[in-house]
């Protein structure tokens, strides 16, 4: 099988999550060989499964405002098409994309069994725009998602097209770059996804009992998009950290915290996935994403309405901390193991 594997928006997160199914991709039989096509320098040191890379030209990335960002979209699909022999692939696999540009660009005439990543598009669907354009990408091209809800919640909405189930995975490697030990005199609540709600993060800084309510030694450290602001107790940055940083902090950490908006639904978080990697607990504003994890593991950590309750779950595993123990984490590591992943990219690549 010869497949091209294609990422049309190259977004920094998803590097990790590209180079983990091109390691499994280089693990499996009957794969003659796989033609990377990214914009330059975004995937490097990738699995030797790669047979050629191929550059999305740079002025393709480059955009102002929102239609020039679908236009731009618009265009690359049109090159890649017009540049490459899709014809000569058995698989196309489109790792991002955009809903729009890709429903207008992705033509009927593309024969080749084609299946897209789904990350945010989902979530997007409220749009009717995009809803209208989703449900009309044709249908020759199949979905893939990370859960069995986000499958039931397209065919609610009348997509035809076939939908796989490809679980996000869990990469175990972050743990062998570890540099920074945690300080073992705070209690370090760390909330790093650049998806958090300034709303929400608002609500925190200026909450009245937050001082009174927790113990001098709870240290938080929480990402915003916008807002900076730092007190004795509570540091809130807008500037992305770097990488090693950012492992650095998760193994330091004791508890990690998702401000995500009650829009935050069909979709899933990377910073998810690599707390269960840490095996740290969770805590989440209540959102249909955690509902979903914490109903199936509860033992996961807990999901709060408002900024009190945070706080009051905050102590209550500050003041219980020896009692969680690492184990309550081996449910969800075995449904997620790279193994699984593994045989459902098989079933969807040669059970179709």
């Amino acid at each position: 099988m010869k497949i091209l594997f294609i990422d049309l928006l190259c977004p920094s997160g998803h590097k990790d999550i590209n180079k983990y199914l091109l390691d499994i991709l280089n693990e499996l039989n009957n794969i003659q060989g796989v033609d990377l096509v990214t914009k330059k320098d975004y995937l490097v040191n990738v699995s030797s499964v790669i047979t050629n890379k191929i550059f999305i030209p740079e002025k393709y990335f480059n955009y102002k405002g929102k239609f020039d960002y679908r236009l731009k979209n618009f265009l690359k699909i049109r090159w890649l098409i017009q540049n490459i022999d899709i014809s000569y692939y058995d698989v196309v696999l489109v790792s991002s994309y955009e809903t729009i540009s890709f429903s207008l660009a992705w033509r009927k005439n593309v024969t080749t069994r084609t299946l897209v990543f789904n990350h945010n598009n989902v979530d997007e669907l409220t749009s009717m725009v995009k809803k209208f354009f989703f449900k009309n990408i044709y249908n020759n091209v199949e979905h893939i998602v990370y859960e069995e809800f986000i499958k039931d919640y397209l065919y609610s909405l009348g997509v035809s097209n076939k939908i796989w189930i490809n679980h996000h995975p869990l990469d175990f490697s972050k743990l062998n770059i570890i540099e920074k030990h945690s300080n073992n005199e705070e209690f370090l609540v760390l909330a790093p996804s650049s998806s958090n709600d300034d709303d929400i993060i608002k609500k925190l800084i200026q909450n009245p009992k937050r001082k009174k309510l927790l113990n001098d030694k709870i240290k938080l450290i929480v990402k915003s998009e916008n807002i900076d602001f730092k007190d004795e107790q509570l540091t809130v940055r807008s500037d992305r950290i770097a990488y090693q940083d950012y492992i650095d902090e998760l193994y330091s950490a004791d508890i990690i915290t998702l401000f995500f908006n009650k829009n935050f639904r069909y979709r899933v978080s990377g910073v998810f996935f690599d707390s269960l990697v840490f095996k740290k607990k969770i805590l989440s504003y209540s959102n249909v994403f955690t509902n979903y994890y914490l109903n199936n593991y509860p033992e996961l950590g807990d999901e709060f309405d408002n900024i009190n309750q945070f706080l009051n779950l905050i102590n209550k595993y500050f003041t219980n901390q020896n009692q969680y123990k690492s184990n309550i984490f081996e449910n969800i590591i075995g449904d997620y193991s790279k193994s699984n992943i593994k045989q459902e990219i098989i079933n969807i690549l040669f059970n179709d």
